[in-house]
């Protein structure tokens, strides 16, 4: 039978984290690099799953024509929207996830890491602005404080879990 035990016996695993640089062993945070990678990578993988489900469910409520509805007809209209919805979603999450990570990035360097909280705020308000920055004056002040408060409501749940 098979012994989860033995695998760490055989390749002596380590439990603990292995760092190639003591530098990397004293780091709390992820580098720039890496937050940016994450954050636009994450948003990009939930923006197509939440697109797609939106596209799916969409597509499911759609009422056709009886007599010219066949189910090839059907799976291609579900196929074609969930790709749309997902795509289209996708990238939007992606490049609020870019120039959150950058924004956020660019600000605890400012400020040598000592506002981490602000720095979060900050990042989340100007990632909203500089998405919707070609929509007017007045979508940025939308989107910005919007972007603010979620970022904000990220903090304070973060902090109430106590991570």
């Amino acid at each position: 039978p098979f012994d989860p035990s033995m695998n760490k016996a055989i390749y002596s695993l380590a439990d603990a984290p292995e760092f190639l640089f003591d530098e990397e062993r004293t780091m709390r945070t992820r580098s720039w690099s890496e937050n940016l990678t994450y954050l636009t990578g994450v948003g990009y993988l939930g923006g197509s799953i939440a697109g797609g489900g939106w596209g799916l469910y969409g597509s499911m409520k759609a009422v056709p024509e009886a007599a010219a509805d066949s189910s090839k007809l059907r799976l291609n209209r579900m196929l074609n929207s969930v790709s749309s919805r997902g795509r289209t979603i996708g990238n939007t999450w992606g490049c609020i996830g870019l120039y959150y990570a950058a924004l956020e990035s660019a600000s605890m360097a400012y400020t040598e890491n000592r506002y981490d909280t602000l720095c979060s705020i900050f990042a989340g308000g100007g990632a909203g602005a500089l998405y919707k920055s070609m929509s007017g004056p007045r979508a940025i002040a939308v989107y910005g404080a919007g972007g603010a408060m979620l970022s904000g409501l990220n903090v304070a749940v973060q902090s109430v879990i106590g991570r």
